[in-house]
């Protein structure tokens, strides 16, 4: 194989949710997950119209339930883009705990972006951890002043300080289905009800 060639811009932002990840619910229509490969933990998504096979990677189900798969190959080419001197960032919106759980199934990156652009990551090779990776303290330190301090994520919503959390016990107080947990940048509105 030949080596990669230097690419013409610097730095690629890749979004992870319906980008990079996608979901079986909306890849229904095109195609279906077989089961597993010869590959352990790989999947087939397999094209319905052309009967195309494509390696894919099932990832945890996130805080919500939903379970998305990533193709081997893109995994497999944004190495080749960073080893050709890309820097990789990847961002969602996701809360950080979903990210976490996530990383052994995204590509590595040079920075990760959660929460909406809340919270920063780098990696961090001077860390002796099964994931070394550090959050950006001076970014989020920015955000204090409307969400509060990082730590709070361990105070219930109705106990945080800043603006933001004024605003979500707002919204709480008028009915406002929230979900909090696990974000200390933002927070959701479902949009969904469970009745049982």
């Amino acid at each position: 194989m030949a080596p990669p060639k230097r690419a013409s811009f610097n730095v690629c932002f890749c979004d992870i949710d319906g980008t990079l990840v996608h979901y079986p619910e909306t890849q229904a229509r095109w195609g279906e997950i077989t089961g597993p490969s010869v590959i352990p933990g790989c999947f087939m998504y397999v094209e319905r119209e052309t009967g195309k096979r494509h390696k894919v990677l099932k990832l945890p189900p996130t805080t919500t339930g939903h379970q998305g798969v990533i193709s081997i190959k893109t995994l497999t080419e944004l190495a080749r883009m960073r080893k050709g001197g890309v820097k990789l960032v990847l961002i969602t919106g996701a809360r950080l705990s979903t990210l976490l759980m996530r990383m052994a199934f995204l590509p590595a990156a040079d920075a990760y972006v959660c929460e909406n652009g809340g919270r920063i990551y780098y990696p961090d090779t001077s860390l002796t951890v099964a994931l070394p990776i550090a959050e950006d303290i001076a970014w989020r330190k920015t955000h204090n002043a409307t969400a509060g301090p990082p730590d709070a994520d361990a105070v219930p919503p109705s106990k945080r300080p800043g603006k933001l959390w004024d605003l979500y016990r707002k919204l709480d107080a008028d009915g406002w289905a929230l979900d909090a947990f696990s974000y200390t940048t933002n927070f959701r509105w479902c949009c969904f009800v469970c009745v049982t």
